[in-house]
């Protein structure tokens, strides 16, 4: 049986069958020296109805083979009809025949106090036996517990490893911290692939926008140069305009994946502070100040002016920022933008909701995709990473971001951030 494997289970069933051999023993000395003791009572109580009925003037050897002739049921039958009229009966209380009561409070006691004492020395062996094991298991869960911490990765491997290679040879446990440790060594291996895949990912990303900036800011600069060139020809002057725009479009798409690799690759370190809500969303909201009279659109701030919220200004403006371009980008002429914020003993939550075209239910579960382009979406401006970055920036922070839309009515997004407190 596979539980045998385990040294320390052998062990113990070793010990508890010492233990049963140990304790029949024991019973087999007490029942001898039950019956002989019993025997000897048996003679004493004859020898003291020999002497009554010698007494009684029946001579020795008559009143011996009383004792010693074998009796026929008529003399039982009689004899128990005499006692029962003396009012002798087997319901008898033990305190009438002292050597009954004699023999039960001397061995009843002897076996209470044996019963106790291997009840004891049971019970002990198989505490002593699962306090061992769970020590061994507490320290197995702390070593694991240390190793979700990444600081603590190398010195709760060796823990782990020495667990699997102790004084438990091939036991079960053994086995299963020997497979936690393959586990946690094959998860650091992987985690350390993965964190050089996203550094080299950053690094890719990051030379390749170092790279493009020297063409993008050349071809601006040809586009000033071919404007001022043929100021009248309004084909070349459309063009212009549409290669600045395309242009425009690159660097933020460039900028924004650079923003979003050095996310993923924790290379970012927020500068977490107090903000006030309300200045903060003034001053991120104020590069929309043109857009909305532009577009013939509102843009509304509700804040209470004592709410505020910890975390990194600059970071933070990105998500606001990107959250509220996606509003305008989706809300016709005539519609309104509004960011809410609102505060409970537990979280900070900053709402942009918009009354525009709304995102098609089949949309609503890959929004922060990126670059994802729904099929239904009429917009073909966007690139589809603003909302992905967003999404990074609030986790960064330990929040969340939830949406919701109803087609043809708008569209919610709530940033949740947890107040922390040191409890």
């Amino acid at each position: 049986m596979k539980i045998f494997v385990n040294q320390e289970v052998r062990r113990l069933f070793i010990a508890a069958g010492l233990f049963l051999l140990a304790a029949l023993f024991t019973g087999q000395v007490l029942v001898r020296l039950a019956v002989d003791d019993y025997k000897n009572a048996l003679i004493a109580h004859d020898a003291a109805l020999a002497g009554a009925l010698k007494e009684q003037g029946l001579d020795p050897v008559s009143a011996a083979s009383v004792f010693t002739v074998p009796k026929t049921d008529a003399q039982r039958a009689a004899g128990r009809l005499a006692l029962e009229q003396a009012g002798v009966t087997e319901d008898l209380d033990y305190r009438f025949v002292p050597e009954a009561e004699l023999f039960l409070r001397r061995y009843g006691s002897a076996a209470l106090i044996a019963g106790m004492i291997f009840s004891t020395v049971a019970l002990a062996g198989l505490a002593l036996f699962f306090v061992h094991q769970d020590r061994q298991i507490e320290t197995g869960r702390q070593a694991v517990a240390r190793f979700m911490q990444s600081g603590e990765r190398a010195g709760a491997q060796r823990e782990m490893l020495a667990l699997s290679a102790s004084s438990l040879d091939e036991g079960s446990l053994a086995q299963l911290f020997g497979a936690i440790n393959s586990m946690a060594a094959s998860l650091t291996a992987h985690l350390q692939k993965e964190q050089q895949d996203r550094e080299f990912l950053k690094e890719t990303i990051s030379d390749i926008s170092h790279q493009l900036k020297t063409p993008l800011t050349a071809l601006q600069m040809y586009n000033e140069i071919i404007r001022d060139e043929n100021p009248e020809n309004p084909m070349v002057v459309d063009f212009i305009h549409k290669s600045e725009h395309e242009l425009l479009r690159m660097e933020y798409l460039i900028q924004n994946l650079l923003k979003l690799a050095r996310l993923d690759a924790g290379a970012i370190v927020l500068n977490n502070r107090p903000l006030a809500l309300p200045a903060f969303l003034g001053d991120t909201l104020g590069c929309f100040a043109t857009r909305p009279a532009v577009e013939g659109k509102q843009v509304q701030i509700t804040c209470p002016a004592e709410l505020m919220l910890v975390g990194d200004e600059h970071w933070l403006a990105e998500a606001v920022s990107n959250l509220v371009k996606n509003a305008f980008d989706h809300t016709g002429e005539g519609g309104l933008v509004q960011v809410i914020c609102e505060e409970t003993p537990v979280m900070v939550t900053i709402t942009v909701q918009d009354n525009g075209t709304g995102i098609h239910p089949e949309d609503l579960p890959y929004v922060f995709k990126r670059f994802y382009r729904s099929r239904f979406s009429q917009d073909h401006q966007g690139v589809g990473i603003g909302l992905t970055l967003a999404l990074r920036i609030v986790e960064k922070h330990g929040g969340s971001i939830v949406v919701e839309s109803e087609l043809g009515h708008g569209a919610v997004f709530r940033m949740i951030f947890p107040k922390l407190t040191k409890l």
